[in-house]
């Protein structure tokens, strides 16, 4: 039972980090936009800054799914999250008014401290899947590469119907 708790929350995990990967290399352009409206990475860097971290989600992603060098994808995966906690909090602190940029399953939102607190929460719950692999010795198999790829498909039909949605309003 606690072994499909914490595969659960592995697969959560993995669909953040992959759900935000496919959708900011998707939304190339807005993404560096995003990255841009933070004004805390020199416009020289910014391209080379958003191929990083795809690298680090998707090195991140990599790890979680099938359980390689998992501590070098977890000290990642909170020092990412760190990482674009400081940027919101900086930003905040300036009492900018920008999106996230987070996008894929967390979602675009205006930055705020929710998501400070929500990326902290994150940070735990990255935290606590490491605990439950060292500790209780789970690792993925076929069925839940076969979970994640069922909810991965649902949320690219979830985030289609969205925008089928916004266009039928937008041509009305």
């Amino acid at each position: 039972m606690i072994e499909s708790i914490f595969s659960l929350l592995n697969i959560s995990l993995v669909l953040i980090f992959l759900t935000s990967l496919v959708e900011k290399i998707i939304k190339y352009k807005i993404s560096l936009e995003h990255i841009s409206a933070y004004k805390i990475i020199p416009m020289s860097f910014i391209k080379s800054f958003f191929t990083l971290t795809m690298i680090i989600h998707l090195f991140i992603s990599i790890s979680l799914i099938f359980n390689i060098y998992f501590e070098v994808g977890t000290i990642l995966a909170i020092f990412i999250i760190i990482i674009y906690t400081i940027a919101i909090v900086i930003n905040l602190i300036r009492k900018v008014k920008i999106d996230c940029g987070c996008v894929g399953l967390l979602g675009d939102h205006e930055i705020s401290w929710k998501l400070v607190w929500r990326n902290l929460f994150i940070v735990l719950l990255i935290a606590v899947n490491y605990i439950g692999e060292n500790y209780l010795d789970y690792s993925f198999n076929f069925y839940n590469i076969l979970l994640l790829l069922n909810l991965y498909f649902l949320y690219l039909i979830i985030i289609q119907l969205i925008s089928i949605n916004k266009y039928k309003e937008h041509s009305c």
